[in-house]
């Protein structure tokens, strides 16, 4: 086994610790996992291990890889040390003990690692040492920081309601509550046209109500967060008929995140709450007061006032900081009624 050289750098003792586990991993017929243990100590050890250590670090990828006898005629001149080259490849050691699955980092040591099961529940091997599974920016400390589990956020939202119907704007529609229709002047329409003459609205999604929205999410664990959304909304029809436009939003979430070690995270989500969703297009009537000559009002389509909801979105990290932004598939009730609500926002994390 080796032993750290007397005049030693801050993290010799350290990276020697580290090069003897390597050496048991490859005794144990583990090249692979002593190739990358040792490459993650040649990058731990930064400019705080001695060019003696680093030159036997080099010399054992060189015994791992096959290429002892280039190991030693290379690490010299790059080192700037004398290493004396030996007449035989140095032979790793037959009686090391297997590290354990998971490892212990030395003091003063980030993790080194041959694969993920090195690494605690929080971590991956990349590059020969247990980094966090949320990638870091380019100088942070990787072996220290951790996902915020709680994220607040501001988010604007935009509704698209889907709209039909024949005879929108007749007595019997509006009395029913789908539909509200308001003259252009202003003012509540109350002609009784006859059937057929009422407005038609083709089939599709016309814009709707907007929101304004505060959110807060917490995950449970990585893959699995609960999240409530509340806020105002705006854009909705006048009171007519008794009744008047609900202004505010109310929301519970779940939402399930895909395991995947990128830097957007995407996520699929399910949802209930409290909201209005309101239309409006501009249709032609004729309620037999001017013989020939239709009238155009603006049909307003009510839906809500509460909705279950599913979709899919994504969230992009950016330190503490994120980006977000979802697509739900709002059905509503008690009146009936289907829309598409995409969102956008900015989150911090606690």
């Amino acid at each position: 086994m080796l032993a750290a050289p007397a005049s030693a750098a801050p993290r010799d003792r350290a990276a020697v610790s580290k090069i003897n586990e390597a050496l048991a991993l490859y005794s144990g017929q583990e090249a692979e996992r002593a190739e990358a243990m040792l490459r993650g100590i040649l990058k731990a050890c930064e400019d705080r291990c001695s060019p003696a250590v680093l030159a036997k670090a080099w010399m054992y990828v060189g015994v791992v890889r096959g290429e002892t006898q280039h190991a030693w005629t290379s690490i010299a001149g790059e080192l700037s040390v004398d290493v004396d080259e030996p007449t035989e490849p140095p032979a790793p050691p037959r009686t090391a003990r297997r590290p354990p699955d998971k490892e212990l980092c030395p003091p003063d040591f980030p993790c080194t690692c041959g694969s993920d099961a090195e690494c605690d529940a929080n971590r991956v091997c990349r590059a020969g040492v247990c980094a966090p599974r949320n990638r870091c920016s380019e100088g942070e400390d990787c072996t220290s920081k951790e996902p915020p589990r709680l994220w607040l956020g501001v988010n604007v939202a935009q509704d698209f309601a889907f709209m039909t119907g024949d005879d929108v704007c007749s007595l019997q529609s509006r009395d029913e509550g789908s539909f509200a229709c308001f003259a252009a002047e202003g003012g509540e329409y109350r002609g009784e046209p006859p059937a057929g003459a009422g407005g038609k609205v083709k089939p599709g999604f016309s814009q709707a109500t907007s929101r304004a929205l505060l959110s807060a999410e917490y995950f449970v664990f990585s893959k699995l967060s609960l999240a409530v959304r509340a806020g105002l909304a705006f854009g909705g029809a006048p009171p007519a008929a008794g009744r008047g436009f609900l202004p505010l939003h109310a929301e519970g979430r779940v939402a399930g995140w895909l395991p995947l070690d990128l830097p957007v995270r995407p996520y699929a989500f399910v949802g209930a709450g409290a909201a209005q969703v309101d239309a409006q297009l501009p249709v032609k009537v004729w309620d037999g007061a001017a013989p020939g000559q239709e009238l155009v009002v603006d049909a307003h389509r009510r839906m809500g006032r509460n909705f279950a909801s599913s979709g899919v979105g994504a969230l992009i990290p950016l330190g503490r900081l994120a980006i977000r932004g979802d697509v739900a598939a709002m059905t509503l009730f008690p009146t009936r009624g289907f829309a598409l609500e995409p969102s956008l926002g900015v989150a911090y994390g606690l």
